[in-house]
């Protein structure tokens, strides 16, 4: 991992450790409105993953409140919990249409139901949440359940189902910030340090983010036939989006269907061994582009991306 995210995690964790989760989650339903009191997460919901979903789509994700709710009509909402048909949080919440192959940061401490489209999402190494409705598509969720993934340090156990209490800690500012999307969307942008002839690159998450350097996510596509050396300043993790290729000394292959439980060539890893001999080498050995998803943890720039 190197001197920089090796200190940087043992300082996080007291050892040494990749310091954040790279997942693909792609749920049947949107996810249940939640929060999470100290996790924060970081979205790239791309055409790759979503194969035939139109840039005009109805898939949305709900987060925090709408402005005009007040802390009594929340509060009537959580006690409505198991009450009856339904608590009814979402019909307090904006739904934002997630637009495709832009990159979304959202807050610890902000309500959100994340969208049923296929999505790359990064958060540390930890995880923690507060269910804040009682009914979804998959089913009824009761109310010792909604606490069940608080962590005692965030939300401590006696004050379960008590939702005056619920209510007071709530972060009303955070969650009714008009400029929310705004500030946390991340439109596409180019990362110009690694674009070259046949080759595009594009920061998808990037940017300051609850006051520092969180994690970021980077997108190379290269033409087919072209090469490129990539050398970025920090160990990074890798999926193969698209294409056929060879990194390093590694062949990476998009596959579809894949099976559970079978290996496939489309994840590696950029060590800090290979960054200090020059970088890795890429080639598009395929006919077809070669689109490859990196992701940096925290700390991992210099000078931040996408700030001037």
């Amino acid at each position: 991992m190197g001197e920089k995210i090796t200190a940087f995690s043992t300082s996080l964790y007291g050892e040494p450790t990749w310091p954040i989760v790279s997942k693909k989650f792609d749920n049947l339903n949107p996810i249940p409105h939640h929060l999470h009191w100290a996790k924060w997460e970081v979205y790239d919901i791309n055409s790759f993953d979503n194969p035939g979903v139109s840039p005009s789509h109805y898939h949305t994700t709900a987060m925090g409140l709408y402005p005009f709710v007040t802390k009594d009509q929340f509060l009537a909402c959580m006690k409505r919990f198991g009450q009856g048909e339904y608590n009814g949080v979402r019909h307090l919440s904006p739904h934002v249409m997630m637009q495709l192959d832009n990159g979304f940061v959202m807050p610890n401490g902000v309500l959100h139901s994340p969208t049923n489209l296929c999505t790359h999402e990064l958060h540390v190494t930890m995880d923690e949440h507060f269910l804040a409705e009682d009914l979804t598509l998959d089913g009824r969720i009761g109310a010792a359940d909604a606490f069940y993934a608080c962590r005692e340090e965030d939300y401590p156990k006696d004050r379960h189902e008590d939702w005056e209490y619920l209510v007071e800690k709530f972060d009303f500012e955070a969650n009714q910030d008009p400029n929310f999307v705004l500030k946390n969307s991340r439109p596409a942008i180019t990362a110009e340090q690694f674009t070259t002839d046949g080759v595009d690159a594009k920061w998808i998450v990037y940017g300051d983010f609850l006051g520092d350097q969180k994690c970021s996510i980077l997108r190379i596509t290269l033409q087919p036939g072209s090469k490129t050396t990539f050398c970025p300043e920090s160990p990074a993790l890798f999926h193969t989006n698209a294409g056929s290729g060879r990194v390093g000394k590694l062949e990476v292959r998009y596959h579809h269907d894949m099976i559970l439980g079978e290996i496939y060539p489309e994840i590696g890893f950029i060590t800090q061994a290979a960054l200090s001999k020059g970088g890795v080498e890429i080639h598009n050995t395929g006919s077809e582009p070669l689109v490859l998803t990196f992701d940096f943890p925290q700390q991992a720039h210099s000078k931040t991306p996408g700030l001037h």
